[in-house]
């Protein structure tokens, strides 16, 4: 009987890896859908920066339950979302709400935090985020982590519309990659917070993809501190 449990939880095992490499050739695509039409894109304008609240107040509007979820995600006069998690069973979707990013389940199981959001709403403020910029993430239990921006990525989507499309780096044009193999580069596990969107070109509201890569951000204090014990590691030789 115990033998029968260990080989059926290992056989459950087995079928959820088997699931879920199965699952991760899927980068959602995060651009203006075909009928919403040019003329609400080019009418729309730019996202009013001076419009983002501060931390405590964006904080004090989000709801708190006590529970550990992802609640919104915060940068100084950049940003301030509120993060839905994405309907079960709908991994490519992406909410249409202008004040909220979606939380791309199939990143958490890679242990990623992937926030997407449409290039012609919340997703617009994404493509002005560079290294260095820092990203506070905030929970229905009143805590926060902060991350810092390591680098972005961009690259062109050969079949703008569909999520298994092939891309080419923009930043190594000779190389082709996978949904499965850009999927495993981004959401695979060494980018703890990714924030993707669409690149248009031209005409082409999809036409490439955008995503902004961050790593945990070290207190300034904690830094400082980092600093003087190197310095006196290094002054006693």
């Amino acid at each position: 009987m115990i033998v029968g449990t260990v080989l059926l939880h290992r056989l459950m095992l087995i079928l959820t890896l088997v699931g879920l490499t199965q699952a991760a050739d899927l980068i959602p695509v995060t651009g203006a859908p075909p009928d919403l039409g040019q003329s609400f894109l080019t009418a729309r304008g730019r996202l009013d920066d001076s419009a983002v609240p501060s931390l405590a107040a964006f904080r004090a509007s989000l709801p708190s339950d006590g529970g550990g979820s992802l609640a919104g995600v915060h940068v100084a006069g950049r940003l301030a979302l509120r993060v839905l998690a994405q309907p079960a069973g709908s991994p490519g979707f992406v909410t249409a709400q202008p004040d909220a990013a979606s939380l791309f389940g199939m990143a958490l199981a890679y242990g990623t935090t992937g926030l997407i959001a449409h290039n012609y709403l919340a997703g617009e403020a994404f493509l002005d985020l560079a290294s260095g910029d820092r990203i506070v993430l905030l929970y229905a239990d009143g805590t926060s982590q902060t991350y810092q921006v390591e680098s972005v990525r961009s690259l062109q989507a050969l079949s703008p519309w569909s999520p298994t499309s092939q891309f080419v780096d923009l930043a190594a044009p000779g190389e082709s990659l996978s949904a499965a193999s850009l999927f495993g580069q981004v959401y695979g596990g060494d980018n703890p917070l990714v924030l993707q969107t669409c690149l248009t070109r031209g005409d082409n509201p999809v036409w490439g993809r955008w995503f902004v890569l961050a790593q945990p951000a070290i207190d300034r204090l904690a830094a400082g501190r980092l600093i003087k014990l190197a310095d006196l590691i290094q002054e006693l030789g």
